[in-house]
């Protein structure tokens, strides 16, 4: 049975479609904006795929996008941030317990969930962007 809470240490890869990347191409705050109608915000487990290169991670959640038909803008990065890192933004501005749930699907088998926020959290969507730096930041497409 698949673990359903990623631990703290791990890290998730979400990507930031072109209008919520700064021209510097770090993610502005709309990249974590939950939709009034979401329950979490939908990013990719990337210890899943049990690589050591991270390079070889973003291909695979690369792939697993292209596998559910979406095609990411070659202007989109994927934002990689360690899961303690967004919890202690979380947490410290919601009640909500925070969790990272791992939530795999038949195409998308390191889709992960970000819990403990709402679509009205403004302030946190944008501390978490606050997070990434250029080295997190990753091209949604290879050169």
């Amino acid at each position: 049975m698949p673990k359903t809470e990623i631990d703290e240490k791990d890290h998730v890869a979400r990507y930031c479609k072109p209008p919520c990347v700064r021209a510097d191409g770090l993610p502005l705050a709309c990249a974590f904006q939950l939709r009034l109608q979401e329950g979490y915000l939908s990013v990719n487990w990337l210890e899943h795929h049990k690589e050591l290169n991270l390079a070889v991670a973003i291909d695979c959640v690369r792939q697993a996008f292209i596998n559910k038909g979406y095609k990411p803008a070659r202007s989109g990065r994927f934002a990689v941030l360690q899961v303690n890192q967004m919890k202690s933004v979380v947490s410290s501005l919601s009640s909500k317990p925070f969790r990272v749930k791992y939530l795999p699907t038949a195409k998308d088998p390191s889709h992960t969930g970000i819990f403990g926020y709402t679509a009205s959290d403004k302030l946190i969507v944008l501390k978490i962007s606050e997070l990434a730096c250029a080295e997190d930041m990753h091209l949604t497409k290879l050169p």
